[in-house]
């Protein structure tokens, strides 16, 4: 009975840790979405700016073409860039719409129609792999919940062998009744009568031989522990790898992300300056577009990295199991 009791506590322990277990990799969903949200919304900040340099070509060549000095070609081509921003800009809207959405769904929760995030990614860039790799047996929901399996089977092997013990018996019993007649029915009949007492016994049952199926039980019980343990091992062996991908991953990011801070500032500048330049007749229109292209891809790689970067250190925390407290 108290390996029976031990087994229903385990159980429900097991039960609280695959929720929690749950939760915690909700809540990792619910932050690399919130954060997708965030990066869509650096996107459109970065394609606003590049409207606004389109629109100064647009303007800066149609000048041009005015007083003779520039060709039609360019001032259409500076249009069509202007627009295939506006579209984008566009198709932008509708996807930060698309993962508001998403982000109402995980949260179980209906958001207000229009509301507004931060457009900022906070990244801790002082994590390191041994903080992880010494502490996450003892945090992450997922071994935890495996190590509580290999309790409850241990539990179940000790009812299971609690079959090889005799069983002893107690059982006792009180008795009472009284009768009470105001007439007699017979001469032999009584008046008033009253039994009572106190009776008990023992009993005791000694297993001898039933076909073996007590060993073959006994037998399944402990090959469940040993599989329990197995599975244990496998989801060990599984974490430990995520937080090393995770982190070689974070670190590569991390890495990138200082040259990208630097570069989106270098095509910044490059921009300003064709820009000065084309209106003084300087820069040519192909060497302004030329800049303008490469302030776009520094723009896609750095918001890109900075996701990445948020991911892969949530995917860290998430295995850690320290999401939820």
């Amino acid at each position: 009975m108290f390996a029976t009791r031990k087994r229903l506590d385990e159980t429900a322990a097991l039960a609280e840790l695959t929720i929690k277990d749950q939760i915690n990799n909700t809540v990792a969903q619910v932050i690399n979405t919130y954060f997708g949200i965030v990066r869509e919304k650096q996107q459109l900040k970065a394609i606003g700016e590049q409207i606004g340099v389109s629109e100064e070509r647009v303007k800066l060549a149609e000048k041009k073409l005015q007083v003779g000095t520039g060709g039609k070609p360019e001032y259409l081509q500076a249009k069509i860039d202007l627009n295939a921003f506006r579209t984008a800009a566009l198709q932008q809207e509708a996807l930060i719409l698309q993962l508001k959405e998403q982000l109402n769904l995980l949260l179980g929760m209906s958001l207000p129609v229009e509301y507004d995030i931060s457009d900022s990614i906070p990244i801790q860039l002082d994590l390191h792999v041994s903080n992880f790799e010494q502490s996450f047996e003892k945090t992450n929901r997922t071994l935890l919940a495996a190590k509580k399996s290999i309790d409850i089977a241990s539990a179940t092997l000790l009812e299971t062998k609690a079959m090889q013990s005799p069983v002893f018996n107690f059982t006792s019993n009180y008795n009472f009744s009284k009768t009470e007649n105001n007439l007699a029915t017979s001469a032999v009949s009584l008046l008033y009568s009253r039994v009572k007492g106190f009776n008990y016994g023992f009993s005791l049952s000694v297993p001898i031989f039933n076909g073996f199926n007590t060993r073959t039980i006994i037998q399944r019980a402990q090959t469940g522990v040993q599989r329990q343990q197995l599975i244990y091992d496998q989801q060990k062996s599984i974490a430990q790898v995520g937080i090393r991908n995770a982190f070689i991953s974070y670190d590569n990011a991390r890495q990138t992300l200082i040259i990208e801070e630097e570069n989106i500032i270098l095509a910044k500048e490059n921009v300003f300056i064709a820009l000065e330049g084309f209106k003084r007749g300087i820069t040519t229109f192909i060497e302004l577009r030329t800049a303008q292209q490469s302030l776009q891809e520094a723009y896609n790689r750095l918001i890109a990295v900075r996701y990445r970067a948020k991911v892969a250190e949530t995917e860290l925390l998430r295995l850690q199991g320290v999401l939820v407290q």
